[in-house]
């Protein structure tokens, strides 16, 4: 009797032992579009960042333009460290541009948010209208790795501006401008 309660124990433990283990696996970062009211006075995306593990992190928010496809320029947008302390305080970030300002927003539940403005030269390139490509279903955020999660993109006038799929295989456009907006994410220790 003492064998078979003894193997039953164990058997249940080893169940719990493997099924918490997987369940601490399977919790990925990602990253999310958010369903807010859209404003038409600017042109941009709100994103949620959901998951992250009780840390602190190293979040920088960078863009790097392009014209037909060859590095042009970098821009070091936003860089701040945030201590998530507990999972319900999960990140949104923010990207609008309006009358050429671009605006970086990073909010987290319960903590001051950090929002700084930008006059780039890229928005004044426009000839033709402005195109946005953004992130439409939700994406795993891999931690020190750039995602690129918002594309502004314009072109000559009278030539067609190409939308950039960010959801599949990333792959720069061949647009006479692209502004790519970078999202780069690491775990302090």
């Amino acid at each position: 009797m003492k064998k078979l309660y003894l193997l039953l124990s164990m058997l249940i433990f080893t169940t719990l032992l493997i099924g918490c283990s997987n369940a601490n696996l399977n919790t990925k970062v990602t990253i999310n579009k958010e369903s807010k009211n859209e404003s038409v006075l600017d042109v941009g995306v709100d994103y949620h960042i959901e998951s992250l593990e009780k840390a602190k992190y190293d979040i920088q928010i960078y863009a790097k333009e392009y014209n037909y496809g060859k590095l042009k320029e970098s821009h070091d947008l936003l860089q701040i460290q945030s201590m998530v302390k507990n999972k319900t305080r999960d990140l949104s970030i923010g990207l609008h541009e309006s009358d050429g300002n671009l605006q970086v927003n990073i909010t987290q539940v319960g903590v001051e948010d950090s929002s700084l403005g930008f006059l780039l030269d890229f928005f004044s390139k426009s000839e033709n209208g402005l195109a946005l490509s953004i992130l439409d279903n939700k994406k795993e955020v891999q931690l020190d790795k750039e995602l690129p999660i918002v594309v502004y993109s314009t072109n000559k006038k009278g030539v067609t501006t190409e939308s950039i799929n960010l959801d599949k295989d990333f792959k720069i456009g061949k647009n006479e401008n692209d502004l790519v907006i970078y999202l780069k994410m690491n775990k302090l220790k």
